[in-house]
């Protein structure tokens, strides 16, 4: 969401590569978005996903899809999760492709991705039982007794630092 992935136009804007065309369709400009969606193998993909499921990617706003994709009212919760796993496919398939492994194919992808999704789909999380949080307030100590709380905090970078201590009886009101 905020260009934190190493695309090829986020590493030129950082200045770490030259140019960011896209090696496998020729765009000047290898953004995060053009590998989700506009580059030859993201047509492919969510063309393979459409046959599979009959989702439709929905238009979305080549800088704000990130966030867009998580709105109800553009995105089914079906559907943008299974947005976010072919965002994380495509964008695996690229690098395997980039730093030489096998070839990606988007049919095996979707399939991989569903059966993923079933799988999710079908853990039974067990459900946690929210505790009630028990007050825990001070108790002094027994008669004839005192209690003492210390803390200290030191701050190397100025070489200082401070300490303070807490001596009480059992009286509540001292």
């Amino acid at each position: 969401m905020h260009n934190f992935l190493p695309s090829k136009q986020e590493l030129k804007r950082r200045h770490v590569i030259l140019e960011s065309h896209c090696e496998l369709c020729g765009d000047p400009d290898e953004s995060l978005c053009h590998i989700v969606f506009l580059c030859l193998a993201a047509k492919r993909f969510w063309a393979e996903v459409k046959n599979f499921s009959g989702f439709s990617v929905p238009l979305l706003h080549p800088t704000t899809w990130a966030i867009d994709v998580l709105q109800p009212g553009i995105c089914s919760q079906e559907f943008a999760v299974l947005l976010v796993c072919g965002a994380w496919s495509l964008w695996s398939g690229r690098n395997a492709r980039r730093h030489g492994r096998k070839a990606w194919e988007p049919g095996a992808a979707v399939h991989h991705i569903s059966n993923m999704l079933e799988d999710l789909a079908g853990m039974q999380l067990p459900i946690e039982k929210k505790l009630q949080k028990k007050v825990e307030r001070w108790q002094g100590p027994e008669q004839d007794w005192v209690k003492v709380n210390t803390d200290a905090a030191s701050t190397v970078d100025v070489g200082s630092g401070s300490s303070g201590a807490v001596i009480r009886n059992h009286d509540p009101i001292w």
